[in-house]
């Protein structure tokens, strides 16, 4: 429910925003770098998502199992994202050299550009704390384990969309 508002008010950001956003040619780089990050994390996230669904599905798994199971589904979408935000970041490199011609580096940032990132960690920190008191909460008051693991693991992802926006909207408006 969640990831289909957030994907539509993407798709509305989209299309009903001024034709400088829509015109991805004239975006820097720093600009192109989170929208990338935001989709990349977006079908990540789904595609895991379904397949440990179906993993889910398929098993019979008792009250023990199922925190296991739940644990080490968080466990491993860590590397899921990491692995797929280095590979964006590769393909990215790849296609705007292509593009422009020029060498693109990421890993040297000025000072706008750690200022931007130390925002966008804040906000998705902010965002990460309430969800992860909710997944304790849910835990405290003896919710389904389903529910509350998938708590966690929508908590992962809004905060991680959290982050690309803010570091969008931050590089957009200066600071």
């Amino acid at each position: 429910m969640t990831l289909c508002i957030l994907l539509l008010t993407l798709y509305q950001l989209y299309y009903t925003s001024s034709k400088k956003f829509l015109e991805m040619e004239k975006l820097s780089l720093a600009e192109k770098r989170p929208i990338f990050s935001l989709l990349t994390t977006i079908i990540t996230f789904a595609a895991y998502y379904w397949y440990v669904t179906e993993l889910y599905i398929e098993k019979t798994l008792t009250v023990q199992t199922e925190i296991e199971f739940w644990s080490a589904v968080i466990l491993i979408l860590i590397p899921v994202f990491v692995v797929s935000k280095i590979i964006l970041m590769i393909i990215l490199t790849i296609i705007n050299t292509i593009i422009t011609g020029e060498e693109t580096r990421f890993d040297k940032l000025d000072e706008f550009g750690k200022l931007i990132d130390i925002k966008a960690t804040r906000n998705f920190y902010h965002v990460f704390i309430v969800g992860f008191l909710a997944f304790l909460s849910s835990l405290a008051f003896s919710f389904n384990v389903f529910i509350s693991f998938n708590i966690i693991l929508f908590t992962i992802l809004v905060s991680a969309i959290i982050a690309d926006l803010s570091e969008f909207y931050y590089m957009r408006s200066g600071v």
